[in-house]
C-alpha cells in the first residue's frame, strides 16, 4: 500500500475512535440524568424542607443549581430563592446530595405551598412533593372545659389532627384567645389571658369566664393567631361555644295546716349554684294550658344562695283552682336570666271521693255524706242541693246545709222525703273567699212507702177519728195558717178539765163533722175539779168551771172584751184582757191583774198556768185568749168535759212558760211587751221562754 493510502486509513481510523469516544460521553451523560431524582421532607414544626438529589456523577457533575417557588392560589408561581450548590466529599455521598432550606431564607414568608427544584447541567429536577408550608385553620380544634355553673374554665387548643399533622407550621407563632357573647358581633370580642407561643401539639389557657363574660349566656371562644412572623392580618381558627348558666337539684312544692289556713303552697328551690352572684330567683307558675299567671319573687333562705323558698297564695292566683306547674327563674347581677330545668306542679283541684245516700223507711229521711272532701285553703261549708228528676227536668226541692262529723270525718245531713221520685243530690262546698264549688253528684230513687207524711190524714185518738195535718211527718199543731183563718170562724171548743187543755176544732166538710184539731191550750180552770154540777149551780162562793154545752155568748149577745174589770167575791177588782164569755160569770180570758197595765203580772199566777187555780174562769195566756178572742165566732160551741189528765186531746197538752223572777211582771206572749225586753229576760234567764209579737215561739 502506497503511503498514500496509509494516510487516509490513519485518518478514517481517528474519525471512527471520535466518533465512538462522543457516543460513549454521551450516553454516560443520557444515563446519569435519567437517574436523578429529588426526595422533599417538610418539617412544619421547625419550618424548614429537607430535599435529597440522587443520582449525581461528582466525575461529570460539580454543581447544581436549587430554585424554591412559592404557589399561588391559581397555580401561578413565585421564586423566592435561588441558591447554589457545589458538590464536594461532605455533602455529597454516594451519588446523594442532601439540603435544607428553611422559610426564613425565602424572601417571601408567608403560609402556603412551596415546589423546589434542582437544575443539574442542562436538566431541571422537581421534588417529588411540595414543601407543605399551609396554614390548617379547621385542623385547630378548641375546646372549652368545665360546668356551666363553673366561672373557672380550661380552654384547650389542639394544633394536630389525628394523622399528626401539625396545624400552625414555623416557629415563633403566637395564639391569643378571644371570648365574646353569642349574639353579638365579633368585633365586641375581648382578649383573655396571654399570648401562647405555639409549641408541640396543643395550647391551653386557664381562665375565670367572670373577668370578661358578662353573666348567664352562651359564648363563642376563639384562637386568633395574632403575632407571626408570617402573615400580616389576624388569622382566625374555628370558634366553640359554651355556657354560662345556673343549676339546682331540686324543685319540690308543699301543702301544710298552716299554709291551708292561709290559703297557700309553698315551694322550695334548694342545691342552687351559679357561676355567677344571683341577683334574685323567682317562681313562674302557669296553668294547665301552660300559660305563665303569676310569678314570685323568693328567698334566699339559707342567705347562702342555696335554698330559695317562697309562698305562693291562693288569691295572686285569683282563686283558680286547678293544677299548676312551677320553675325557677334566676337573674344574675348584670340581669341576665335563666330558667331552670327542674319543675314541679301542685294540685289545686276541689275533690271529693264518695257521696253516701243512705234511706231510712221508718224515719222516711235520707241522709247524705260526703267522705274525702277537699278544697284548698280548707272547706267553709258543705251545702246540699236537692233536686227532683221529672221528665228530664230538675226542680230545686231542698236546700240544706251539712253539719261536719270530725270522728268518721264527713260532712252529714238528713231531709224528709216529702214525695216520691228521683232525687238528684249536689254537694257544693263554699270556700274560704266565699265561693261555692260542686263537689260530687248523686241520686236516690225514693218510693212513696219511703216518704214522710205530708198533708191530711184521718187517724184515730183516743177511739174517735180525726184530721190531721202533717209537714214532713211532723203533726202539725196550729192550723191557723194551714187553714187561712184571718177572721171570727165558728168551731168546736173543747175544754178537758182535768187535763186543762182547750182544743179547738174545725169543720171537716169531707166526714161532715168537727173533727179537724187546729190548735190546742194550756189553761187553768177552777180550782174545785170534783164538782160535777153544771153553770146553773154556780155561787159567789164556789170555784169550779161548770161542766156542760155551752157557746161562745151563750146567751146570744156578743160578749167579748179587749180589757174587763172582773169583780171578785171580796169586792176587789181585777182586769182581764181579751175576754170570751162562756156562760154566766164564766169567761176565757188571759190571767187578771190587778191593775190595768200590761206590767202587773204575778208571776205566781202565771207559774200556774196548766193546773186548777181560777175561780171558774178559764185562764190562758195572753196571746191564746187573744187567739180565741180574734177568731172564735160568736156561736161557736163550747163543751166542758170532766175528761181525762192523761188524754188532753188529739192535740196534746201545749208546753207552758215558766217565770223565774219576781221581776218579770208581765205575760212573755203578750205582743205589747216589746221583743227586745222579753229576749234580754230570756237570756238571762229569768223566763224559759217567750213568744214574739209576730208569734214565732222561742225557747218553748
Amino acid at each position: 500500500m502506497n503511503g498514500r493510502w496509509k494516510k487516509l486509513l490513519m485518518v478514517v481510523t481517528m474519525f471512527v475512535c471520535v466518533l465512538t469516544l462522543a457516543n460513549l460521553v454521551s450516553m454516560k451523560e443520557v444515563k446519569a440524568a435519567s437517574e436523578h431524582n429529588m426526595a422533599v421532607t417538610t418539617n412544619r414544626e421547625e419550618g424548614s424542607c429537607t430535599y435529597k438529589v440522587s443520582g449525581i456523577d461528582k466525575d461529570t457533575t460539580t454543581s447544581m443549581e436549587v430554585i424554591v417557588s412559592y404557589k399561588g392560589d391559581s397555580g401561578e408561581l413565585t421564586e423566592v430563592l435561588k441558591k447554589s450548590i457545589l458538590f464536594d466529599e461532605n455533602n455529597c455521598v454516594d451519588g446523594v446530595y442532601t439540603g435544607k432550606i428553611t422559610i426564613d431564607e425565602c424572601n417571601q414568608k408567608k403560609f402556603g405551598s412551596y415546589i423546589i427544584t434542582a437544575n443539574i447541567g442542562a436538566e431541571q429536577i422537581t421534588g417529588n412533593k411540595n414543601w407543605d408550608f399551609n396554614l390548617y385553620n379547621k385542623k385547630v380544634a378548641i375546646t372549652v372545659n368545665g360546668k356551666n355553673y363553673v366561672s373557672q374554665r380550661t380552654v384547650k387548643v389542639n394544633l394536630t389532627d389525628n394523622s399528626g399533622v401539625q396545624a400552625i407550621p414555623g416557629a415563633n407563632n403566637k395564639l391569643a384567645l378571644y371570648i365574646w357573647k353569642k349574639g353579638s358581633s365579633s368585633s365586641t370580642a375581648k382578649e383573655v389571658g396571654t399570648k401562647k407561643t405555639v409549641a408541640g401539639n396543643s395550647v391551653s389557657w386557664s381562665i375565670d369566664t367572670a373577668s370578661v363574660c358578662n353573666g348567664y349566656g352562651s359564648y363563642y371562644a376563639q384562637v386568633r393567631l395574632s403575632d407571626s412572623p408570617y402573615t400580616e392580618n389576624k388569622v382566625l381558627f374555628e370558634k366553640t361555644e359554651f355556657t354560662l348558666a345556673p343549676v339546682s337539684d331540686k324543685l319540690k312544692t308543699s301543702k301544710t295546716a298552716a299554709l291551708e289556713k292561709k290559703i297557700s303552697f309553698a315551694v322550695q328551690l334548694s342545691g342552687v349554684t351559679s357561676p355567677v352572684k344571683i341577683k334574685k330567683v323567682e317562681f313562674l307558675v302557669y296553668n294547665n294550658k301552660n300559660k305563665l299567671i303569676y310569678t314570685k319573687k323568693a328567698t334566699d333562705k339559707n342567705g347562702n344562695q342555696g335554698t330559695y323558698y317562697g309562698e305562693i297564695s291562693l288569691k295572686s292566683l285569683s282563686y283558680q283552682l286547678g293544677k299548676y306547674t312551677i320553675s325557677a327563674k334566676v337573674t344574675d347581677k348584670n340581669n341576665n336570666e335563666v330558667t331552670l330545668g327542674q319543675k314541679g306542679s301542685v294540685d289545686l283541684n276541689a275533690t271529693a271521693k264518695k257521696l253516701d245516700i243512705t234511706k231510712s223507711k221508718t224515719k222516711h229521711t235520707s241522709t247524705y255524706k260526703l267522705k274525702g272532701a277537699y278544697i284548698p285553703g280548707n272547706i267553709k261549708k258543705v251545702q246540699y242541693r236537692v233536686y227532683i228528676k221529672s221528665k228530664g227536668k230538675e226542680t230545686l226541692y231542698e236546700k240544706v246545709d251539712a253539719a261536719y262529723v270530725s270522728k268518721n270525718k264527713v260532712y252529714k245531713a238528713t231531709i224528709q222525703n216529702k214525695k216520691p221520685g228521683t232525687y238528684v243530690v249536689y254537694a257544693y262546698g263554699t270556700t274560704n273567699w266565699n265561693e261555692q264549688i260542686l263537689l260530687k253528684k248523686n241520686s236516690v230513687k225514693v218510693t212513696k212507702a219511703e216518704c214522710a207524711k205530708s198533708g191530711w190524714y184521718y187517724e184515730k185518738y183516743n177511739g174517735k177519728t180525726y184530721k190531721f195535718y202533717y209537714i214532713n211527718d211532723e203533726k202539725q199543731t196550729d192550723l191557723t195558717k194551714v187553714l187561712g183563718i184571718n177572721k171570727s170562724t165558728r168551731f168546736y171548743i173543747e175544754l178537758n178539765r182535768a187535763a186543762c187543755t182547750v182544743t179547738v176544732y174545725a169543720y171537716d166538710n169531707v166526714k161532715k163533722a168537727y173533727i179537724i184539731p187546729v190548735k190546742a191550750f194550756a189553761v187553768s180552770v177552777g180550782r174545785d175539779t170534783y164538782s160535777t154540777g153544771g153553770a146553773g149551780s154556780l155561787t159567789v162562793d164556789t170555784s169550779f168551771t161548770p161542766l156542760g154545752d155551752f157557746s161562745i155568748c151563750s146567751n146570744g149577745t156578743s160578749v167579748k172584751y179587749t180589757v174587763k174589770p172582773m169583780y171578785e167575791p171580796d169586792g176587789s177588782i181585777l182586769y182581764a184582757r181579751w175576754t170570751s164569755h162562756i156562760v154566766g160569770n164564766v169567761y176565757f180570758h188571759s190571767i187578771a191583774v190587778g191593775a190595768n197595765s200590761h206590767y202587773a203580772l204575778n208571776p205566781n199566777t202565771y207559774n200556774r198556768l196548766g193546773s186548777p187555780a181560777s175561780a171558774g174562769c178559764v185562764r190562758m195566756a195572753v196571746a191564746d185568749a187573744k187567739w180565741i178572742y180574734d177568731y172564735a165566732a160568736t156561736g161557736s160551741p163550747v163543751k166542758i168535759i170532766k175528761g181525762d189528765s192523761s188524754k188532753p186531746g188529739p192535740l196534746g197538752k201545749p208546753k207552758t212558760i215558766k217565770v223565774y223572777s219576781s221581776s218579770v211582771r208581765y205575760d212573755p206572749t203578750d205582743p205589747e211587751v216589746p221583743d227586745s225586753r222579753k229576749k234580754a229576760d230570756y237570756k238571762a234567764g229569768r223566763i224559759s221562754g217567750y213568744m214574739t209579737k209576730n208569734g214565732k215561739k222561742v225557747g218553748y
